[in-house]
């Protein structure tokens, strides 16, 4: 069963997406959707079905309460999760050293899956072309940062691109300067799961999903006549919100 939602573009490397995007204002995401879904599909349980659900919908308590009801879940991890970033970290040198599987369009990832006590098993994945393509789109949006920083003037949906890609430092005479690095887990994401065994089959499922909630954007679009979400950012930097 596929959570199909239009909370907001999946590009988070697209610089205009930060701030947000959705269509619909506003959804339901919050875990007592779960108790009425059988009521709403007219299915008796869900205990042999397995949710793939978009990544507004993780929080730690809702995957818990999943976890104790026994229900399976697939879920992207959203990539600004402190535990993630730890466990990356970890695990660098097993993902190198994992096997390499191939998408659908060609793109080959390394990967490997860790455990996690209470949470499922978490499959990590690293594709070298979106880090490289991360690192192109973000350039304008970096270097308005680095002006905040310089002239400390911070704007708070900034802060994961400032511990990111940054480094503050001072003289002895007290002048602030920054310093550009390169994000260390750039590229890196990862699924959490009770029910995806192997890095394989979660890709899969996971990549049905992204193919459906494509054709449902365009299905909805058609419908109402109103765009529902731009992915490219040389695209969306000819558009402005009101």
């Amino acid at each position: 069963m596929y959570d199909l939602s239009s909370e907001a573009s999946f590009r988070s490397h697209n610089p205009f997406l930060y701030y947000g995007h959705n269509r619909d204002k506003g959804a339901m995401h919050d875990i007592p959707t779960l108790d009425i879904l059988p009521l709403r599909t007219g299915l008796p349980s869900l205990e042999r079905t397995t949710l793939v659900l978009n990544r507004v919908f993780y929080s730690r308590i809702r995957i818990r309460s999943l976890m104790e009801q026994g229900q399976g879940f697939l879920i992207r991890v959203p990539s600004q999760e402190r535990w993630l970033s730890s466990l990356i970290g970890e695990h660098k040198q097993a993902i190198g050293q994992g096997p390499t599987i191939s998408t659908g369009d060609g793109t080959r990832l390394q990967c490997t899956s860790v455990p996690v006590k209470g949470y499922g098993l978490v499959h990590i994945y690293y594709d070298a072309s979106w880090r490289e393509e991360q690192k192109r789109n973000l350039s304008n949006i970096l270097f308005a940062c680095k002006s905040e920083l310089l002239e400390n003037n911070l704007a708070e949906e900034h802060q994961r691109l400032y511990d990111g890609y940054f480094e503050v430092k001072y003289s002895s005479k007290g002048y602030r300067s920054v310093l550009y690095r390169n994000d260390p887990h750039a590229g890196y994401w990862a699924l959490l799961t009770n029910s995806e065994d192997t890095p394989q089959q979660a890709l899969h499922t996971y990549n049905t999903r992204n193919h459906l909630e494509s054709e449902w954007d365009d299905m909805k679009s058609e419908d109402d006549c109103r765009l529902l979400e731009v992915h490219d950012p040389y695209i969306f930097s000819g558009r402005a919100f009101l």
